[in-house]
């Protein structure tokens, strides 16, 4: 059912009860999600579905539900699409990390807060190790590289609360509130033997994976 609304971008209300091998209920109501399409005209197109099925009273769903839950799911389009936006502003495509611009306006922020509470603050940066000889093999290597490499260290920085950027071409940068100089030296060192132990096989070739932070 969710899918037909999804494909035909049309509600569907139930308000007898549906008896299906897939699906059993007294009623339901499906509304499509919209999001603008960019560069068409602001035309718009769904997303997803807003799916309620079975009311706690017991009574079945009807057209001002309807209303109420398109009202809903339209909102709930805009903020999914804000969201896409912001996303597409400031996260980097290929390593999903924060865009320079982005990592440093926040870096701003939580430093001076450090300084206010008087609290520590680490930061990290890691370059990857002979990233030029890793591209010889062909830039679609070093895209996997960056990306695989980027998924370790923005995965450790997240487990302490901080923010990743892609500082630069191989060049990732981390900041992480209320973590001390000892802590945060094993924390690099924990991704340094993570990336280490990287098994990268592209094209039928090993590729070692290091990095200095």
């Amino acid at each position: 059912y969710c899918g037909k609304v999804f494909a035909e971008a049309v509600p569907a209300l139930a308000s007898m009860p549906v008896s299906d091998p897939k699906y059993q209920t007294n009623s339901f109501l499906i509304v499509p999600v919209f999001a603008r399409m960019e560069g068409l005209g602001g035309s718009q197109r769904p997303i997803g579905t807003l799916c309620v099925t079975d009311k706690r009273n017991g009574q079945p769903f009807d057209e001002n539900d309807e209303e109420l839950l398109s009202v809903f799911a339209s909102q709930v389009g805009v903020a999914l699409q804000n969201a896409r936006l912001f996303e597409k502003a400031t996260v980097d495509t290929l390593t999903k990390l924060f865009t320079r611009q982005f990592f440093f306006a926040r870096l701003e922020e939580e430093v001076a807060s450090a300084h206010q509470q008087n609290a520590p603050l680490c930061a990290i940066m890691g370059d990857l190790d002979h990233f030029h000889d890793i591209n010889k093999h062909g830039h679609h290597v070093g895209d996997v590289v960056l990306s695989s490499s980027a998924a370790v260290f923005r995965q450790r920085i997240l487990m302490t609360g901080g923010l990743s950027g892609r500082y630069g071409g191989e060049e990732f940068v981390a900041m992480m509130p209320g973590v001390s100089l000892a802590r945060g030296q094993k924390i690099a060192e924990e991704v340094r033997a993570k990336l280490e132990a990287l098994s990268l096989v592209l094209d039928g070739k090993k590729i070692p994976v290091t990095i200095s932070l």
